[in-house]
């Protein structure tokens, strides 16, 4: 049944206002109707660019990104704490990259042949290279990646947003820092582990989520101090905000804080720009073994202490 309509005005009688059709998404390159969803126009393979980068780049999310960010310097500058904020925000935009963690085996792979690309879950699974987890953790797993991404979830690598060479130490034992002219075109952010995320703001499928939570990677500055501009005090300094932007006490996941990276395609060993041993990490006699060739076939290829 069709809603009455209140004389003069386009709005339903005691109705919010619809929201705005999408507006169809179009080739740049040849003008074909494309999808969101995927990277190459169905037309003319003209790249669009990564789908997940793209979603981050509306009016709204920057409009509110900017705006949460402008809050959490105003409140430094209560505080303060003004030149601690903006040096921060300073090393975010200049110095800051993707961290991947990845066990010693995966690490060995990816150094031992330049052929062999990082992976995710969702395509070991599906190809039988691993077991699914747990129902409970599959089920719940595929249900947040698909509020996320949707058909393009099994193409999303996760890292982490770090000011150093260092990412979180429950997902591995060795450090990977991408070099980032191989991810800054890929790369989107989102403030908190997408698990935390989807179930703190109660995202549903198809409902979308907040916006200024995200960002690309010119944006991820802001991202950062729009997120722990609030924790910044007189006379920190960068190993202190280093501890802010990526805090894992190296036994449980669910105890980590970071922003999360989601990269759009796989890598192989020349992505790579540090790989380094996870501080203090307790290995297996193999996995040690791994750590050592893993980190001996890198260095060479890099040319470090040859």
């Amino acid at each position: 049944m069709e809603h009455q309509q209140i004389e003069g005005t386009d709005t339903p009688r005691d109705l919010p206002p619809r929201p705005e059709a999408p507006r169809p998404f179009t080739c740049s390159h040849c003008g074909a109707q494309a999808s969101a969803q995927r990277r190459h126009c169905p037309a003319c393979e003209w790249d669009l660019g990564a789908p997940n980068v793209r979603e981050c780049t509306s009016e709204a999310e920057n409009r509110t990104l900017n705006a949460r960010a402008n809050a959490a310097h105003t409140l430094s500058d209560t505080k303060g704490c003004s030149d601690e904020s903006r040096s921060f925000a300073s090393l975010l935009e200049n110095e800051s990259g993707v961290v991947v963690t990845m066990p010693a085996a995966i690490a060995r792979d990816l150094a031992s042949d330049p052929k062999k690309v990082f992976t995710n879950y969702e395509r070991l699974t599906s190809s039988d290279v691993r077991l699914p987890a747990s129902t409970h953790d599959d089920k719940r797993r595929r249900g947040v990646t698909g509020i996320l991404f949707g058909s393009y979830a099994d193409n999303i690598r996760y890292g982490v947003l770090s000011l150093t060479r260092e990412g979180l130490s429950t997902y591995g034992a060795i450090h990977c820092r991408l070099k980032a002219i191989a991810v800054a075109h890929r790369v989107s952010f989102l403030e908190d582990n997408s698990f935390t995320f989807v179930e703190r703001h109660n995202i549903t499928p198809g409902s979308g989520g907040p916006a200024g939570y995200r960002a690309i990677w010119s944006t991820r500055h802001l991202l950062g101090i729009a997120k722990l501009g609030a924790d910044v005090v007189r006379g920190s300094k960068a190993e202190d905000w280093q501890r802010l932007l990526v805090c894992s006490d190296s036994v449980d996941r669910r105890n980590d804080r970071f922003i999360e990276a989601h990269i759009f395609g796989g890598f192989n060993i020349d992505a790579v720009e540090s790989m380094e041993t996870v501080p203090g990490v307790k290995a297996s006699d193999s996995a040690t073994i791994d750590i050592e060739i893993a980190l001996e076939l890198f260095n060479k290829k890099k040319g470090i202490g040859v």
